[in-house]
């Protein structure tokens, strides 16, 4: 059978009957030729979609152990593998396929997406800029491509690409939330505002929904980045002179306890609850939702850590020093005795 009569055949079965009707007719066909490339390669595929990694995976190592030289093999269980969250496994397969094709632009554009998640920034945004090279209305590139300006801080050219994948596709909710957010990191709010509600008039109901309401919220309330420091960077100084703040009170009150205590440990335990209680149970929620938000999880883990080590040290100084003023009051009440 030719490859073209086979696609239509394909193409027919899936329209008609769907996924499992097409797994049926693909048997049939593997049944009358055991060693049928296209029918293991085409299984694999519906496999794939079907989220069955397993017969995916089963059928895509038998088309490699009939032919090894398939580019599109390797980047089917490259994308499996990447589902599947094996990301060296799945850089392995994109390397091949790419070896085998060096026009392949699928396969530069989702290894692109394996540098990112392992933070090789650079070869991730060369990787996209190969792939646009090759086929310049393919969205993927220009998205990934997106992400990794994001996070090398490179706002500006971020925006252009989402401005780009906006304009190849009208209705990609998530570009829309992207650009949103490149557009706040440089102070465009009203294009941020615009971006966020048109995510949601797209998608109401997508992964980042709340986050993106609670974003608008902000930006429509008057708290905005300025023209000389970012929103975010604003709201993680305010959070730590609350930090310092609630630190300081209880580094106070574990001093004044540990004073009027004949049991050192008194003092540095109620520093302890004091301090660490002020410190995480109002903050912690609002510093992480902030930087999940912004893509600054790193900056609001570091404010985090730093509240961490306040208390830590409330937990080591107070008491002690509620000692040390315990018995500087014994010897002067002892002098006034005399």
């Amino acid at each position: 059978m030719n490859n073209q009569k086979y696609d239509e055949l394909i193409k027919q079965t899936l329209a008609t009957g769907g996924w499992d009707a097409a797994v049926d007719f693909i048997n049939d066909c593997i049944e009358k030729d055991p060693n049928s490339i296209e029918a293991y390669l085409v299984r694999g595929e519906i496999y794939l979609e079907m989220e069955e990694f397993q017969e995916a995976l089963a059928d895509f190592d038998k088309v490699i152990s009939i032919d090894p030289n398939i580019a599109t093999v390797y980047f089917d269980r490259g994308v499996l593998y990447a589902k599947s969250d094996d990301k060296y496994k799945a850089l392995d397969d994109f390397n091949q396929a790419i070896k085998l094709d060096a026009n392949y632009t699928g396969a530069y554009a989702n290894r692109a997406n394996i540098f990112l998640k392992l933070e090789k920034l650079q070869q991730a945004i060369d990787d996209c800029n190969k792939a646009i090279e090759i086929s310049p209305d393919e969205v993927l590139p220009y998205y990934n491509r997106g992400i990794a300006y994001m996070n090398t801080g490179e706002i500006a050219k971020a925006l252009n690409d989402y401005n780009k994948v906006v304009e190849l596709e009208p209705e990609n909710a998530e570009a829309y939330t992207r650009r949103g957010s490149a557009n706040q990191e440089l102070g465009n709010i009203q294009e941020a505002i615009a971006d966020y509600e048109k995510a949601l008039e797209i998608d109401s109901d997508c992964a980042n929904a709340e986050l993106i309401r609670d974003a608008l919220k902000e930006l429509k309330s008057g708290t905005t980045p300025s023209d000389d420091e970012n929103y975010e960077v604003k709201q993680l100084k305010k959070e730590m002179k609350i930090l310092l703040i609630c630190s300081a009170v209880g580094f106070i009150l574990g001093t004044i306890i540990g004073a009027g205590s004949e049991n050192v440990f008194a003092g540095m335990w109620f520093g302890i609850g004091i301090g660490g209680a002020l410190n995480f149970i109002p903050e912690i929620p609002g510093i992480f939702m902030r930087g999940f938000r912004s893509e600054g999880c790193v900056e609001a883990l570091k404010t985090t850590f730093v509240g961490g080590l306040i208390w830590v040290v409330i937990f080591m100084v107070a008491g002690p020093i509620g000692l040390l003023v315990r018995v500087i009051k014994k010897n002067i009440a002892i002098k006034n005795a005399r």
